[in-house]
């Protein structure tokens, strides 16, 4: 059985500058160099890493901190021995999901975000979550083939859905393996840091 935990924040502003300190002192030092300078994006990415930290402690049952991830070439955050997980934020909104069995990926845009079509702004989401999920660069997103709810990337079959969250955004997640179960996780941001 896949199930697949995804849960998401609405980050209304910047972290305080010494909240964002301290989350950037509990990650890798190489992390911590490959941050950022931009406090919006800054702030993104510290509520993504905390929403993963917190899945993750509950998918093992015991407390994972931001110093043990450890990041891919392509900067795609894994726990070594733990569950697969992508993070992804667009706007106000930041969202994770991490996969029981297999790998996944997940991107998410705003509604209207300098897209021509609702069609258009589905296949970038699919192709940029294949990318995630196969820890591959976006120069190979035009290597990504949409076959409906199947794609097909670097000789492997994926399968791509679209939770429903009700939020004001286009979210595609990528898995190896056919998801079977959905846990849908609405975290304020506050309580996600917390954690």
């Amino acid at each position: 059985m896949n199930r697949v935990i995804l849960a998401y924040s609405q980050l209304r502003g910047d972290l305080p500058a010494a909240q964002r300190e301290r989350l950037r002192a509990q990650l890798p030092y190489a992390r911590r160099l490959r941050m950022p300078f931009d406090a919006g994006r800054q702030s993104q990415t510290y509520l993504g890493l905390a929403l993963a930290c917190r899945l993750l402690s509950d998918a093992s049952v015991r407390r994972v901190e931001p110093s043990a991830l450890r990041f891919a070439r392509t900067g795609k955050p894994y726990v070594p021995g733990g569950p697969d997980f992508s993070i992804t934020h667009a706007g106000e909104w930041v969202l994770c999901a991490l996969a029981a069995e297999g790998e996944v990926g997940i991107d998410a845009e705003e509604y209207g975000a300098a897209c021509p079509s609702a069609a258009t702004l589905a296949a970038w989401t699919a192709k940029e979550a294949t990318v995630k999920a196969a820890r591959a660069t976006l120069a190979e997103l035009d290597q990504v083939q949409l076959q409906g709810r199947r794609i097909a990337f670097r000789g492997r079959s994926w399968y791509c859905t679209t939770p429903r969250l009700g939020l004001p955004l286009t979210v595609r997640v990528v898995t190896a393996r056919r998801v079977t179960q959905w846990l849908l996780r609405a975290l304020p941001s506050e309580s996600a840091l917390a954690a």
